[in-house]
């Protein structure tokens, strides 16, 4: 699916498809050591803010759990998807980190246009935070490590900002819980996603480059970009001078807009993230 975007042949039907995403994004990503690419992903995963209003990224939370820099000390990444837990729902991907250490899990829960389901008790974030706690559970998907010693972060990863939506979800946490969930529980955007896999790939060797490139291609094919400002179109009718100067410095006046006969009508696109949420 992946490659197949990349070169135009797009399947209608998975554009807004989240498990169609998470298989092409993250089913590629997999194979990425941990040593490449994921201390500089992390590095953008923002926790909630503090009374101060700082914020902590899961870089940081991971050398404070674990004692280990850029995740140096990790030498294997194994992911598993879409496992079910028996009470607490079914979360998009585990992320398992081992090597020199403790071992590394971390949860992603991801969404496109939806929004997370649940309130309260039942918050999907909550749900998965208690998904973390079953180590019984962790070691059922994982052995080859003491479970007992795993330092454990859920990732909440969407297109949008989600602050709003993670703090609510920290409120449904009982009281005397908040304080070690809000320590685990981190927010990342799609966007930031392809955004360091362009930027890793510039120094990285072989097949890692093209993996990331890939992705990076790929996300940008689906739209889930930065905004990196505007271009120029070349097709557009000139403006005359006149018609364009609806500001004057000089005076300080501004003048209206005018219309031009000679501009074709432009046609409207809507776009998606302005468009009202699936459940």
């Amino acid at each position: 699916m992946l490659v197949s975007e990349i070169h135009g042949k797009v399947v209608p039907e998975a554009q807004n498809h989240e498990d169609s995403l998470t298989s092409a994004t993250f089913g590629h990503l997999r194979y990425i050591t941990p040593r490449i690419f994921w201390s500089d992903l992390f590095s953008r995963a923002m926790s909630l803010p503090d009374e101060t209003g700082v914020e902590e990224s899961l870089g940081e939370a991971i050398a404070r759990g674990c004692g280990i820099e850029n995740l140096s000390g990790y030498t294997s990444l194994r992911a598993h998807f879409w496992s079910k837990h028996r009470q607490w729902g079914e979360p998009y991907l585990l992320l398992c980190f081992s090597g020199v250490g403790p071992p590394l899990y971390i949860l992603v829960e991801i969404k496109l246009w939806s929004d997370k389901s649940g309130e309260n008790e039942e918050d999907q974030l909550v749900r998965y935070l208690n998904v973390l706690d079953d180590l019984p559970w962790l070691d059922s998907l994982d052995s080859t490590t003491p479970v007992e010693d795993a330092v454990r972060f859920l990732i909440y990863l969407t297109p949008r900002e989600t602050l709003s939506d993670v703090r609510a979800s920290l409120g449904s946490v009982p009281i005397e819980n908040q304080g070690h969930a809000r320590q685990r529980l981190f927010r990342l955007r799609w966007q930031q996603v392809g955004e360091v896999a362009r930027r890793v790939a510039k120094t990285a060797p072989e097949p890692t480059k093209t993996i990331l490139l890939d992705v990076a291609q790929f996300l940008h094919v689906r739209g889930l970009e930065p905004f990196d400002g505007f271009n120029r179109s070349f097709d557009l009718s000139d403006i005359t001078p006149k018609l364009a100067h609806f500001y004057s410095t000089p005076a300080h006046r501004f003048y209206g807009w005018s219309e031009s006969a000679a501009l074709e009508d432009l046609t409207l696109y809507p776009s998606p993230w302005n468009q009202t949420p699936t459940p």
